[in-house]
């Protein structure tokens, strides 16, 4: 993954994508397939690359048990402070493509600058 990408996601440049323009025909088209393709049995779902939490907090309003994993640590702080009451979820960072979870938010502060600088 470039440095650009990387940094795009560091800076939580997603924060209100989904509310605006085609954002929200998105987000809501996204809704509407998975609420056809989940079964009604509240399920433990892993959204990989979860951003700032938007659909996690949206499955775990619908009572699903929601672990995000993303690779930006901002992004990451970002969903775990704006959570609500009724959209609680676990937010981690993590690196999906090695499976490899980075621990706290300072270390993964840490593991990401020293990725970024190779």
């Amino acid at each position: 993954m470039s440095n650009e990408v990387k940094d795009f996601y560091n800076m939580v440049k997603e924060k209100g994508r989904l509310e605006k323009g085609l954002g929200k025909i998105e987000f809501y088209r996204t809704k509407e397939i998975l609420s056809r393709l989940l079964p009604e049995k509240k399920q433990v779902i892993y959204d990989i690359g979860g951003g700032i939490g938007v659909y996690s907090a949206w499955l775990a309003e619908q009572g699903h048990e929601v672990h995000m994993f993303e690779l930006a640590p901002a992004a990451v702080e970002y969903a775990i402070n704006n959570q609500t009451e009724t959209a609680k979820f676990i937010a981690e960072v993590a690196d999906a493509r090695y499976g490899q979870k980075l621990g706290s938010i300072q270390a993964t502060k840490q593991y990401f600058a020293n990725y970024t600088s190779n």
